[in-house]
């Protein structure tokens, strides 16, 4: 089980982000070239489904890492038996065998499938499948709902489980030696403690619970016989993901489905335990960084260390103006006043949705938080400028661990 201690606002600042500090270490070279080709299958986590637009999936990630290009064979919704369909289209199969690398994620919609069709029926107008379960578990009917989805998923479990074995016998029958990743399945449906708290009893938090022991036992099933397979590597994303899924989780809405899938940061883990599991990837990606900048400051800082360490092992650093609160390219009175007026809403308990990026930015002494001094800093380096003098943060803030001078700050 991995360490789930939080990192502090200071660490966060200073060890992924180095907010306004010195700048990180040059980055690891770029991978030899091992996987020039590389060929993904699956389902939607592999066609990067629900990702916004100018965020990465992790086979992005992955091309920019190995310098490989990356052809891309998943479908949304696809089932094991999809991916059967898949290999054995003649039009798939040069691709496949000329791949360097593999990669899948498949196996979640054996389950899916069959399940929401249990929640659909059960579900109220408005309500994503979460939703409905959080419903159902304040009725106090996890018994009667973990009843109906036994019944309707062992054919398909089951069916699964023979699925893997026949996936990689057909690979290996028309590519032998490529390196084939398989992600194991992670839990959708894992919310945060808190939220739990603060939407269920405790004894309705326990019936979710049973829900949610319910849902990882059938995916245990799923990746026990993954973890059998004998010449492909597992990236266990399950283990990565849990204890913390829901940072790395989008829940969409009933207009799109209700459905669960993983936003940048998470494709960012997989893309970083998948590279982790080939153990030979030394190149780094600046879309892991901009996953992790694009977070809100309070989601980041609730990312476990090692979640944290191991995906920025595969960041490269992107750069901002350091003070630059408002992202025009200069630094001025109307930063200053954004970062206070920012700082007063804390104070008023009011919910500031600040990114991380945004956080570094605006964090000018670098000392892990927002305050008033940080306003009255960039204030003061703005005028400093205006007089025609030379400004440096360090001088300015009293901090050597700040920029010395204007350049762009390093955001990791």
């Amino acid at each position: 089980m991995k360490n789930k201690q939080r990192l502090t606002a200071l660490l966060s600042a200073a060890v992924l982000t180095a907010g306004c500090a010195a700048a990180l270490p040059e980055t690891a070279a770029q991978a030899a070239g091992s996987y020039q080709h590389i060929v993904v299958l699956g389902d939607s986590i592999s066609s990067g489904y629900q990702l916004g637009t100018g965020e990465a999936g992790y086979y992005d990630i992955l091309a920019d890492c190995t310098g490989g290009t990356v052809t891309n064979y998943a479908v949304a919704g696809h089932t094991t038996a999809d991916l059967l369909g898949v290999i054995a289209d003649s039009s798939k199969q040069n691709a496949i065998k000329n791949a360097d690398l593999i990669c899948i994620s498949i196996g979640g919609n054996d389950l899916m499938k069959p399940a929401k069709a249990v929640l659909d029926q059960k579900r109220k107008a408005g309500e994503t499948m979460i939703d409905t379960i959080k419903r159902l578990a304040k009725e106090g009917k996890p018994d009667e709902l973990i009843a109906e989805l036994t019944s309707e998923l062992r054919k398909p479990r089951s069916a699964a489980v023979t699925n893997f074995s026949q996936i990689e016998q057909d690979l290996r029958a028309l590519n032998p030696n490529a390196a084939i990743v398989m992600q194991t399945l992670y839990n959708p449906f894992e919310v945060s403690e808190a939220m739990l708290k603060a939407q269920l009893s405790e004894a309705n938090q326990k019936n979710y619970q049973s829900l949610l022991n319910y849902v990882s036992g059938n995916e245990k099933i799923l990746n026990n016989a993954i973890k059998k397979l004998e010449t492909v590597s597992v990236a266990d994303v399950s283990s990565n993901f849990s204890g913390s899924g829901w940072l790395y989780t989008r829940f969409t809405n009933n207009a799109t489905k209700g459905d669960v899938h993983p936003n940048a940061a998470g494709h960012a883990l997989i893309a970083a335990t998948v590279m982790d599991t080939l153990g030979n990837v030394a190149g780094t990606s600046q879309k892991t960084a901009q996953a992790l900048n694009n977070m809100l400051r309070t989601d980041f800082a609730e990312l476990p260390a090692d979640d944290l360490a191991l995906m920025s092992k595969y960041a490269a650093a992107e750069t901002a103006l350091c003070g630059d609160a408002d992202v025009n390219g200069t630094v001025g009175g109307d930063d200053a006043q954004i970062t206070l007026q920012w700082y007063v809403n804390l104070l008023a308990g009011k919910q500031v949705a600040k990114t991380q990026r945004e956080f570094s930015i605006s964090d000018v002494n670098a000392n892990g938080v927002i305050g008033a001094d940080d306003a009255q800093f960039i204030l003061q380096f703005y005028v400093n400028r205006l007089a025609g003098k030379t400004s440096k943060w360090a001088t300015v803030t009293g901090n050597p661990n700040a920029p010395v001078s204007t350049a762009l700050m390093t955001l990791k």
